[in-house]
């Protein structure tokens, strides 16, 4: 199966998904929401809306911090929601429930204890990880808690999340994720720069 493409369709499944989990790990988990869920979380109210994601992105340092039985507990989750390992990644999960459709959720992390690119894996899991990426950990440092909703099992259902703020400087990701995902953050919603 082909990528799906990015469209408002693909990000309602993402969202929906990300609900999903959350509901099943039963409280606000310790990871914060980065990438293409992100800017109409912040700025709902924009003129214009992001073109949308195929996937969920979570920056997972605060939840290594926590140990072992977050570690268990988000995995459990996972299943719970319908996901299962991507196969050679144990850093990619994958929802497969919505007929043609793939969501995936990729979880990242940025820890100076390991390489750059290398998975690191969850003490008290069986299959989680995470990949390490340098630039990712401002998400656990910056962040704001976001209500989501969405239909689960015909029933809405309202999660927090924890959603990274943008930051644009020296501390963030050389490269955004997509030229779109930070023009929405700072051009629809005044978002003014960091100052070295």
């Amino acid at each position: 199966m082909s990528e799906p493409q990015r469209s408002r369709q693909a990000r309602a499944l993402a969202e929906a998904a990300l609900v999903r989990i959350v509901s099943a790990y039963g409280e606000t988990p310790e990871f914060v929401l980065l990438g293409g869920l992100v800017p109409d979380l912040l700025c709902s109210d924009a003129a214009r809306q992001h073109v949308g994601t195929t996937d969920v992105d979570v920056q997972v340092d605060l939840e290594i911090q926590a140990g072992a039985g977050n570690a268990a507990r988000l995995e459990r989750a996972l299943r719970a929601a319908g996901f299962t390992p991507s196969g050679e990644y144990a850093w990619r999960w994958q929802d497969r429930s919505v007929p043609g459709a793939v969501v995936k959720i990729e979880f990242l992390a940025d820890l100076s204890t390991a390489q750059s690119e290398a998975t690191v894996t969850f003490d008290g899991s069986e299959a989680l990880g995470a990949v390490n990426l340098r630039g990712t950990g401002f998400a656990a440092r910056d962040w704001q808690l976001r209500a989501l909703t969405a239909d689960i099992s015909g029933q809405p259902t309202t999660v927090e999340v924890r959603v990274a703020l943008p930051k644009i400087g020296k501390e963030s990701r050389e490269t955004p994720e997509t030229p779109s995902d930070l023009l929405i953050l700072v051009g629809t919603a005044g978002f003014e720069p960091a100052t070295p």
